[in-house]
């Protein structure tokens, strides 16, 4: 049996997941779209590294999560099967003292050869 359709795409590249962590004034998603069998295990890596690094520098307890977001910082990489992406929600001064960080604890996870996308 083949792995790709007849469109030529595997079969599970329309695949998405994603992953949330919050804390007090803050909130990161970690988001992967494309080939399941390539993102899944790297969207969780990035995510546990990036909560190691929200638990060593932030408060991570007494935050409620919201929608209502003063602030915001995206960045993404892809490889040829998958897009990652890691936002950062939050007061301005979280996301700004901390989004650095966020995103290189999540990129230090995510597969060689990821290409930054977008900054």
């Amino acid at each position: 049996m083949s792995s790709e359709s007849t469109s030529g795409k595997e079969q599970n590249d329309d695949w998405e997941g994603s992953m949330a962590t919050w804390g007090d004034g803050f909130e990161v998603e970690i988001k992967a779209e494309g080939n399941e069998a390539r993102g899944a295990g790297p969207l969780v890596t990035a995510d546990m590294a990036v909560g190691d690094y929200l638990a060593e520098e932030t408060p991570l307890e007494g935050g409620d999560r919201t929608d209502d977001h003063e602030h915001m910082d995206v960045r993404a990489w892809e490889t040829s099967k998958v897009r990652y992406t890691v936002s950062m929600y939050g007061d301005t001064e979280k996301v700004e003292a901390h989004a650095d960080g966020v995103f290189e604890a999540a990129r230090s996870a995510l597969p060689e050869g990821c290409e930054l996308v977008k900054a």
